[in-house]
């Protein structure tokens, strides 16, 4: 299943990391998309326009998904919303519009009350959280989608087409699954770095956070942004179950932690740890040919595109 052959026109709101990752990856394996993008920094903008990941940007959120098959948000889940609400008169019959944001629900829920009924969400989450702008940061990754029961076909091809044209592969979850499964595997972590620079923050002088400041893993800095991306996107009760579950379960494996520690049991605590890292990385590549949580051929299926 790919994208249309012709020509045609995306947009990519957000051209940090993620979105001008997409559009290097888009301009190198997808020639015949016009690439628009749109960045409420002046500087992203630029950034992405001398790296050439766009090919063109326009200062008008409006105007950027002007004429535009398929709308790209690179943004975080609460930025994701405000700009679903700010479009949602303004996008064009057919319109197709997905995300990469890391959590889901929130976004589904808003499209099934809010959507025109003449345009299409459909949730996406590329695992793959490239730092820096890289046109092969996705090859070969794993991206979720998420759509609705009620999803068209069409748009679920469409979004399904962009994620093969870029060399991912799609795998496809319902949204609460995905939330719960990322707040595990990204939300806890970033959190965690999250309240762990908060208590260096409040412990320290400003004299001694600029020394110290180089032994603290740059990788903290990026995960406590990733952690207020998920506390962003909690906008109703149902949302915040899935963080609460995850944070509640962690807060215990902590406590075990240090019970360890006190009763004199810290090798034994080091030796599990570094167990389950060790089984953690020899879990298989895409290159061993991984099974995905619901294979094409399953929703493909499902949703009767076949």
């Amino acid at each position: 299943m790919t994208m249309p052959k012709h020509k045609g026109r995306l947009a990519i709101v957000g051209l940090g990391a993620m979105g001008q990752s997409l559009g290097l990856a888009l301009r190198a394996r997808a020639p015949d998309v016009e690439v628009i993008g749109h960045d409420r920094e002046p500087e992203a903008a630029r950034a992405a326009q001398q790296r050439r990941a766009v090919h063109r940007t326009h200062w008008n959120l409006i105007s950027t998904v002007e004429g535009a098959s398929l709308v790209i948000l690179a943004l975080p889940t609460d930025e994701c919303l405000a700009t679903l609400e700010a479009l949602k008169g303004d996008l064009s019959a057919g319109t197709v519009v997905t995300d990469t944001a890391p959590l889901k629900a929130p976004l589904a829920r808003w499209a099934a009350s809010e959507m025109a009924s003449d345009a299409h969400y459909v949730g996406g989450h590329p695992l793959a959280r490239p730092a820096t702008p890289d046109g092969d940061a996705l090859l070969g990754s794993t991206y979720c989608l998420t759509p609705s029961p009620g999803a068209s076909p069409a748009a679920v091809n469409a979004v399904v087409g962009l994620v093969e044209r870029i060399g991912a592969h799609p795998a496809f979850l319902d949204p609460g699954e995905h939330d719960s499964l990322m707040w595990a595997l990204q939300g806890t972590p970033a959190l965690a770095a999250a309240v762990a620079l908060g208590r260096l923050c409040d412990g320290l002088s400003q004299a001694d956070v600029g020394w110290l400041a180089e032994a603290l893993p740059e990788e903290t800095i990026r995960l406590a942004r990733l952690g207020e991306s998920f506390l962003g996107g909690i906008v109703s009760a149902a949302d915040a179950e899935p963080g609460r579950r995850s944070l509640t379960d962690f807060l215990e494996d902590l406590k075990r932690l240090v019970d360890e520690i006190e009763g004199g049991a810290a090798a034994a605590a080091a030796a599990r740890l570094r167990q389950q890292r060790e089984l953690w990385l020899a879990r298989p590549s895409h290159d061993d040919e991984p099974t995905h949580p619901g294979t094409n051929a399953d929703w493909r299926r499902i949703l009767g595109l076949r």
